[in-house]
């Protein structure tokens, strides 16, 4: 079934930018939603995978934030209690090894990391065995307790072939647990949060579709769960064959989802010219996907001043697209700032206190 299309859309969202000519000249492509009636699986069937690279200069560091950190630490022990023994941990598109440090500290388990865009400078674990391409079951020989994959199979044009790697991975033991994340769809059509619709994300996961693709690649799913504000849909399984998976998608999500989609652009286009029309212009919180996406589909890139993010990477740097310049707080000049877009909620408490620390209380404006 067709869904929602959008053209000159930029292809990368979060990669390091340093001057404004090429963050102006980046690449554009198109979203064209496609979602199967059958499992609830959406993909962009106009994704061209030649538009996006994944090396170094893609940064998409979330453990900055107090907030995420806290998170990913507590994500970190129920993992590492669920796994079995002493056994190594095998993550997948494990970025620049912030999961792997962070069972580092409660853990002296082997660790392996897999990514095409590692940076060997910057993983610092002394106990990880890393690997920069696309992982393969092939380089690994021995069982591992633990498979990780985390905000990964939505950049992965065939998603089921990794999870086909990871189920011969997982097959060589019968205590080897898969653990599964990926934004979860169900939040983003039920609130209509059109700024999660990426380029880069070529594929959108409802819980069913992920225990279909599970089920297709030899994987059975044990549990599912949903976390981070309802952000993060999350499924533990195991190698086997999938009994009595749920593949009955609410197909009114997604038609819902594209019936409200424009109205709530419009809307979010209206409310940010009403307060640049009343004198108080804002800036943007937060430099990743969803800021890109955010000014990309409201058009008002020339309408912003800047964007602020506690990623030290992202000082002085642009915004693909738009080019509008990326400043942390310690340089931003935060005088007259009125009203603040916030990215993403989850960071709102976190946000609010940053600007307090620099003497500036602003009505913050959340896009959820």
């Amino acid at each position: 079934m067709a869904g929602p299309r959008a053209e000159n859309v930029p292809a990368h969202a979060v990669r390091l930018i340093h001057d404004r000519a090429t963050a102006l000249a980046e690449p554009r492509g198109t979203i064209a939603l496609v979602f199967c009636r059958g499992c609830g699986f959406a993909f962009n069937s106009a994704f061209d995978a030649a538009l996006v690279s994944y090396d170094t200069a893609y940064e998409s560091t979330q453990t900055h934030s107090q907030t995420f950190a806290e998170y990913m630490r507590g994500l970190v022990a129920d993992l590492n209690g669920r796994a079995a023994g002493s056994g190594a941990v095998l993550d997948v598109g494990c970025g620049q090894g912030e999961f792997l440090a962070a069972f580092a500290e409660v853990s002296d388990r082997p660790l392996i990391g897999v990514d095409p865009a590692l940076d060997f400078d910057r993983v610092q674990v002394e106990q990880a065995t890393l690997i920069p391409r696309v992982f393969r079951a092939e380089d690994l020989a021995d069982p591992v307790a633990l498979i990780t994959c985390k905000m990964t199979l939505e950049h992965v044009v065939d998603a089921v072939d990794l999870l086909r790697e990871m189920a011969v991975c997982a097959g060589r033991s019968d205590q080897t647990l898969v653990f599964l994340q990926v934004p979860n769809v169900a939040h983003i059509y039920d609130r209509t949060l059109f700024a999660d619709i990426i380029y880069e994300h070529v594929n959108y996961f409802t819980a069913p579709a992920l225990h279909t693709a599970c089920a297709r690649a030899g994987l059975e799913v044990v549990e599912t769960f949903v976390t981070y504000g309802d952000q993060h849909l999350g499924v533990i399984a195991r190698a086997g064959a999938a009994a009595n998976v749920n593949t009955s998608p609410d197909i009114a999500q997604f038609t819902g989802f594209q019936t409200r989609l424009e109205t709530t652009i419009a809307n979010a286009r209206g409310a940010l010219a009403s307060l640049i029309a009343a004198g108080r212009p804002p800036i943007i919180w937060g430099a990743g996907s969803k800021a890109v996406a955010f000014l990309n589909f409201t058009g008002l890139e020339d309408a912003i001043a800047c964007a602020i993010d506690i990623n030290p990477l992202k000082r002085n740097t642009f915004l693909p697209g738009s080019a509008i310049p990326v400043y942390l707080p310690e340089d931003a000049d935060f005088s007259g700032v009125t009203d603040v877009v916030v990215m993403n909620p989850v960071y709102s408490g976190e946000i609010a206190a940053t600007l307090s620390a620099f003497g500036c209380n602003p009505q913050l404006h959340l896009v959820d």
